[in-house]
């Protein structure tokens, strides 16, 4: 049953249909949400897929065409990386926060003294393991992300829906 919310409808300059919406409940609503959040997940997923390729690309064709004295110190390119894991995650997971200018401050803030940090202890030790590093990202994504969601801002509650 198709459940009507407005009023009677109006004739003359406006659309007889246009003070008609269907309740957030109707079958039809339901499916295209459900369609659209299919879609949208399978173009961001499309996307993702892209970007891998892109990048697994430029790196492969660099190790072929760059010849090994001259690549950079290998020091750098985890520090690199991490940051880019970690940062990218807490981009990713704070979206509702984008128009946040304390977000972004606060986000700024924390790449500087992780940059800071890193710089100044690898060159005195050398080389971590790669241990230290999924350790080191999973310590700095908690302890980031708790830092970013003290801040006010437009995030919604989840459902259960």
């Amino acid at each position: 049953m198709t459940r009507v919310i407005g009023s009677q409808p109006t004739f003359g300059s406006q659309s007889h249909c246009s003070k008609f919406r269907l309740a957030s409940d109707h079958p039809f609503k339901q499916e295209f949400l459900q369609r659209m959040s299919f879609l949208k997940r399978i173009r961001d997923l499309a996307i993702e897929t892209l970007i891998a390729v892109i990048l697994i690309t430029a790196f492969v064709t660099y190790l072929f065409m760059v010849p090994t004295e001259n690549r950079p110190n290998g020091m750098w390119i985890p520090l690199v990386l991490n940051t880019a894991i970690v940062f990218g995650f807490l981009i990713s997971w704070f979206r509702h926060a984008w128009k946040n200018v304390k977000y972004w401050t606060v986000l700024a803030a924390l790449l500087v003294c992780h940059s800071a940090v890193y710089i100044f202890v690898l060159p005195r030790i050398g080389h971590f393991p790669l241990v230290i590093y999924v350790v080191a990202n999973s310590a700095e994504l908690v302890l980031f992300s708790q830092m970013l969601w003290k801040f006010p801002s437009h995030r919604q509650q989840p459902t259960n829906s």
